[in-house]
């Protein structure tokens, strides 16, 4: 018996564990990413090409702090903006009401996904069209990853969710 509580336990610290690393893959990407476009940028502002200079992945990933800066103060207060008035909008209308903004958020999110996704996969084929933007390509197939990924849970599930109840989806 007490192999199967070993078993269990061990099942459960190996999905803790990749839970874990895959949320902190996807961070050190996204930082090297960012990284990666701070220094282009950067450098090209002065004339020079960032390859010369050599920089490692270390180097990328101080970096993406400038680069990241903005894009996840944007979405922090977005973030914010939306509990808000998810809160406000649960208090003040009826249950029905409540069902018609939760279904149509669900289609927004589809829709904006596939926009957002789609926006950076033509970053991937036209890069020079996406210049004077140089965080936009990165920043859209994030949000279009998370939005579609948020719009593929069940809506009906998802409207009696509370905050904390979010976060324990698994989602990722």
């Amino acid at each position: 018996m007490s192999e199967l509580n070993e078993g269990a336990e061990r099942s459960r610290l190996l999905r803790v564990l990749g839970s874990v690393s895959a949320s902190t893959t996807t961070l050190a990407a996204l930082m090297f990413y960012f990284g990666r476009q701070h220094a282009y940028w950067f450098f090209d502002y002065f004339g020079v090409n960032f390859t010369v200079m050599g920089l490692t992945a270390q180097d990328y990933l101080v970096r993406s702090a400038d680069g990241l800066f903005t894009p996840l103060a944007v979405v922090a207060a977005i973030g914010i903006v939306g509990l808000w008035g998810r809160r406000l909008m649960r208090r003040h209308l009826s249950s029905k009401a409540w069902r018609r903004v939760v279904r149509s958020a669900h289609w927004t999110s589809v829709a904006l996904g596939l926009l957002t996704t789609s926006l950076a996969v033509m970053a991937l084929i036209d890069p020079v069209a996406f210049y004077a933007y140089p965080a936009l390509p990165g920043s859209c197939l994030a949000a279009g990853v998370v939005l579609l990924t948020v719009a593929t849970r069940p809506t009906r599930r998802r409207a009696d969710m509370g905050l904390p109840e979010w976060g324990r989806c698994s989602c990722w």
